[in-house]
C-alpha cells in the first residue's frame, strides 16, 4: 500500500477515535514513503506521529523516526515543523533536555521561514519544553508570545493551543479573572470550530475548574460531558483525563470506596510505565482512602534518595508536594522538613506547571502541545487536581492546587 492511502487511513482512524489504529497507518506510511523515497510523505506521517503519543511514557520509536524525518527534510518550512514536532515528543517521552535541544532549533528556523504559523508552531514546542519549575518566567513570556502571535491566525490548533498556554500560566500566576476568561476562550473556540477536540479541551478545564473550587454539583454534568466528548477524539490521554477527575471528584466529596479504586489504578500505571509522579500521586490517594500503609510504601521507595534523587522537570512539584502531603500525615519529620525546604522558593504558585493535561497542555495530559501541531496535552492542563499536586497525564493543563 502507498504512503498516501496509509496517510488517509490514519486520518480515518483519527475521525473515529482510534488511537491504535492512527499510531499504526502513520508507522506503516513512514515505512512506505521512505521506501520510495519520498520524503514529503514521511515528514507529513512522522508529523502527526506525536498525536499518538501518550504523555508521560516511553516514547519507543517515535523521536526517531521524527529525527529521520528531520534530517531527510528537503524544505525549511518542513525542517522547522520537525524540529518542533522532535520538541514535543521528547516532552512527552519525560526527556526536557532534548526537547529544549530541538525547541530552540524550531525557533531559529520559526524566523528563518518568518511565517506567523512557523513562529507559533515553534512558541508551543517551547512551552512544552520549558516546563520545569524553575522555568516561571519564560513560560510566562512564551505564552504571552504565542497569544500574541495566535491573535492574527484563523487555524483553529493554535488559537486552541494559545488559549490552552494562557489559562495554564493564569493558574501558575493565581490569576482567577484571567482563569475565568481563558476558559470562556476556550468554549468561543469550540464553539466557533465546531470541533470536537477544542470541545473536549474546553469541558475538561471546565470540570477541573468545578473540582478545584468544590463545586460537586457542577463537576458531575462536566464529568460525563468530558467523557462523552472524550469518547469521539483520538487522543492518548482521555481516559488519563478522566481517571484525574474520577479522583479529583473523590477527593472533594471524600468518596473512601472511589478513592481506593483511583489509588489502585494511578500505583498501578505509575508502576507499570515507570512514572514517579504518579506513584506520588497514588501515595495521595491512598493516605485520603484512609490506607496510610500504602501511601507510606510508596513514598519510602519514591523519595529513597531524598528530594534530590527528584528530577527538576515539569513533575517536580508535583512529586515534592505529594511526598511532603504523605509524610506530614505520617510523621516522617525528616522527609517533611528537606521537602518543605525544598517548596519554599515556590511558594505561592498556582497549579500550572503539572503541580498538569495537556500537556497538557498536553495531557492529555495532560496539562499542552499536541494533536496536529499544536495544543497541549489533553491530559496536559485539563484535569489531574488534588490538593498538592496533580493527577496522572494532565500536563498541558493546569493540574494541581497552590502549593
Amino acid at each position: 500500500m502507498i504512503a498516501a492511502e496509509l496517510l488517509a487511513r490514519a486520518d480515518a482512524a483519527r475521525a473515529a477515535g482510534d488511537v491504535e489504529t492512527m499510531r499504526a497507518a502513520l508507522v506503516a506510511a513512514f515505512a512506505a514513503a521512505r521506501s520510495a523515497g519520498d520524503h514529503q510523505a514521511m515528514a507529513a506521517a512522522a508529523l502527526a506521529l506525536p498525536a499518538s503519543q501518550p504523555f508521560g511514557v516511553y516514547p519507543g520509536q517515535l523521536p526517531a523516526l521524527l529525527h529521520e524525518a528531520y534530517e531527510a527534510a528537503g524544505t525549511l518550512p518542513d525542517r522547522c515543523r520537525l524540529a518542533a514536532a522532535l520538541a514535543r515528543s521528547w516532552a512527552y517521552g519525560g526527556d526536557a533536555t532534548r526537547a529544549a535541544r530541538f525547541a530552540d532549533q524550531a525557533q531559529r528556523l520559526a524566523a528563518e521561514v518568518g511565517t506567523a504559523e512557523a513562529a507559533a508552531d515553534a512558541l508551543d514546542a517551547a512551552l512544552l519544553a520549558h516546563w520545569g519549575p524553575d522555568d516561571f518566567t519564560e513560560r510566562i513570556s512564551l505564552a504571552a508570545r504565542l497569544g500574541d502571535v495566535a491573535a492574527h491566525l484563523t487555524e483553529p490548533e493554535a488559537r486552541l493551543s494559545a488559549q490552552l498556554w494562557r489559562l495554564t500560566t493564569a493558574w501558575e500566576c493565581l490569576d482567577i479573572v484571567a482563569v475565568q476568561r481563558q476558559l470562556r476562550a476556550l468554549d468561543i473556540v469550540a464553539e466557533e470550530t465546531g470541533s470536537a477536540r477544542a470541545a473536549f479541551f474546553a469541558v475538561s478545564r471546565r470540570a477541573m475548574q468545578a473540582l478545584a473550587t468544590g463545586d460537586l454539583a457542577a463537576a458531575g454534568p462536566l464529568i460525563a460531558r468530558t467523557e462523552a466528548a472524550g469518547a469521539e477524539v483520538a487522543e492518548p490521554d482521555v481516559q488519563a483525563v478522566l481517571h484525574s477527575l474520577s479522583a479529583m471528584r473523590a477527593m472533594v466529596a471524600s468518596d473512601l470506596s472511589a478513592l481506593r479504586e483511583e489509588a489502585a489504578a494511578f500505583a498501578a500505571f505509575g508502576a507499570a510505565e515507570g512514572i514517579p509522579s504518579v506513584s506520588a500521586e497514588a501515595a495521595v490517594l491512598w493516605l485520603a482512602a484512609g490506607q496510610p500503609d500504602q501511601a507510606g510504601q510508596l513514598v519510602a521507595q519514591l523519595m529513597a534518595d531524598g528530594v534530590a534523587g527528584v528530577a527538576r522537570d515539569v513533575d517536580f512539584l508535583l512529586q515534592v508536594s505529594c511526598a511532603v502531603r504523605v509524610a506530614a500525615a505520617l510523621g516522617l519529620t525528616d522527609l517533611c522538613r528537606e521537602g518543605a525546604e525544598a517548596l519554599k522558593p515556590y511558594a505561592g504558585r498556582g497549579p500550572g506547571a503539572r503541580t498538569g493535561a495537556s500537556r497538557p497542555p498536553g495531557g492529555s495530559g495532560g496539562w499542552p502541545g499536541r494533536g496536529s501541531r499544536y495544543v497541549p496535552r489533553a491530559g496536559c492542563g485539563c484535569a489531574g487536581t488534588i490538593p498538592a499536586g496533580g493527577l496522572w497525564a494532565t500536563r498541558a493543563r493546569p493540574s494541581g492546587w497552590p502549593i
